[in-house]
């Protein structure tokens, strides 16, 4: 029996979450002492084509990437992938999760996005089976997972979906039913009917997603959604406990929601799910004998890097105490403003904003304003950003060019996905788009052997692709705020 994967492909991606960057950082946070990212073993359950690993794997030369994949053809795809940027420290086996074993070794990071609640109950046990074995004392496990209660909402329609399609085998026309049950289930009820608005809104939701992710996310044999507590209570049995959640400001409070009286961190997650009606979790989890510290502080940020998109609205801002100021922020979760009138706040955000997209120690923001006696007022800050979800923090830089130099060069990761698709994989594992031709072709050019006057020229062979010297300056400036320029 063919896999499915083999027949409709699923569409891999950079999943920013799962970077090995992101899991220290957690776990720095909240007072392990993680393995360096620079010198790491990684481990991904369910690696698909090598869209996610791969980028990681071609950024951290120093560390070791495995790949597990039950489908052959997306192995190959990963296979292939690796091999043409000539990557020497990444593996993919292509077999069963049920049957990796002790052969694969210990991992410092464990990755399984996008895979518990598809497979079967052997094949869930096991996951956390081979993350209890495998991960070292002060490893990391990433593991996402469709959640109640609103996964009640996904399996009513889900049931519904699959009603509509019984009897149609092929997967092209399966998705195509489906999508279009959804959408008449979302136009014929009444203009105020509760009902037709959660189907509007999941119209909308599967109207943006490819063919390849509706089909095995939404009609696939397998889709289990778990409570939270009850995925805890699982990883307990394998000697694993909770850490955090992949992003931090998934983590806060619903406005106004008081915590459970005993303080139990999963006990107020689950309330909070209840409260948000939560879909989906991206959970981390580390070893139950390690202690974890959940007040943060200005040590549990002492060692890291921060970054922020961000500008003043206004061209000349009043810095001073006591006067208001919004800032534009940007962020994955989209465009938003910040509103502060403390001065030290301010400092932050321009220092931030003019930095990005590089990052700047958390100890010179300290530094730069007052020192010592600063610190815990810098820190108070920038984990009410982070807790917003506007802020990056890493345990390390990643490598990247602001400054094109004279024979600018392109990360090869883009430029191979480039011959292919219009999104790339950035050099801090974001996704980016490269909406116009001229770019995607000057990306392409940009393998470290040309100047400028060469770029102009091979511009200058395509129909439409001259740029003037200012043009290609603005071009690769563009380019280098994207992260795709190796340094």
């Amino acid at each position: 029996m063919s896999d499915p994967y083999d027949e409709i492909p699923y569409p891999g991606s950079a999943r920013p979450q799962t970077h090995p960057d992101r899991l220290a950082t957690m776990a720095r946070v909240f007072g392990m002492a993680p393995p360096s990212i620079s010198n790491c073993r990684v481990l991904e359950l369910g690696s698909g084509d090598g869209a996610n690993l791969v980028p990681m794997a071609f950024g951290l030369p120093g560390s070791e990437f495995v790949g597990v994949e039950l489908a052959a053809r997306p192995c190959e795809e990963a296979r292939r992938f690796a091999g043409e940027l000539g990557l020497s420290n990444i593996t993919f086996h292509c077999m069963d999760v049920a049957d990796a074993g002790g052969e694969i070794g210990k991992f410092d990071y464990i990755i399984a996005h996008g895979l518990y609640s598809w497979v079967p109950e052997p094949v869930r046990e096991k996951i956390l089976e081979l993350a209890g074995r495998h991960l070292t004392p002060n490893g990391v496990a990433y593991v996402s997972y469709n959640a109640f209660p609103g996964g009640h909402v996904r399996r009513m329609i889900r049931e519904m979906l699959l009603y509509h399609v019984r009897g149609i085998e092929e997967p092209r026309q399966r998705t195509g039913a489906a999508a279009s049950l959804l959408e008449k289930l979302s136009s014929e009820q009444t203009a105020d009917d509760e009902y037709r608005a959660v189907m509007k809104k999941e119209y909308a939701r599967v109207a943006r997603m490819d063919p390849g992710h509706f089909f095995h996310d939404d009609l696939a044999e397998h889709n289990e959604p778990v409570w939270f507590s009850d995925f805890i209570e699982r990883a307990g049995r394998h000697g694993l406990q909770y850490l955090s959640e992949a992003d931090y400001h998934q983590m806060q409070p619903p406005l106004g929601a008081p915590l459970p009286r005993d303080d139990d961190i999963v006990r107020a997650e689950q309330y909070w799910d209840f409260l948000r009606c939560r879909r989906f979790r991206r959970t981390l989890l580390c070893r139950e004998d390690v202690r974890l510290r959940r007040d943060l502080d200005d040590q549990s940020l002492a060692a890291l890097y921060a970054a922020c998109r961000t500008a003043p609205v206004s061209d000349s801002p009043d810095m001073s105490p006591g006067a208001p100021e919004e800032f534009r922020v940007a962020s994955a979760a989209g465009e938003g403003s910040i509103q502060t009138d403390h001065a030290l706040g301010k400092a932050i955000l321009v220092r931030l904003g003019a930095a990005w997209p590089s990052l700047l120690p958390v100890s010179s923001l300290s530094a730069s304003h007052g020192g010592d006696d600063s610190r815990e007022a810098v820190a108070s800050f920038l984990i009410r950003l982070w807790a917003r979800g506007v802020l990056d923090l890493r345990t390390q830089p990643p490598n990247f060019a602001l400054e094109p130099g004279e024979r600018p060069t392109a990360s090869p990761v883009a430029r191979l996905q480039l011959r292919t698709q219009r999104r790339v994989t950035n050099l801090c594992h974001q996704t980016t788009d490269i909406p116009d031709e001229t770019t995607r072709q000057l990306l392409l050019a940009l393998d470290g052997t040309r100047d400028r006057p060469s770029l102009r020229s091979e511009m200058e062979r395509l129909p439409g692709g001259a740029i003037s010297g200012e043009q290609l300056h603005r071009a690769l400036d563009g380019i280098a705020r994207q992260a795709l320029l190796v340094s």
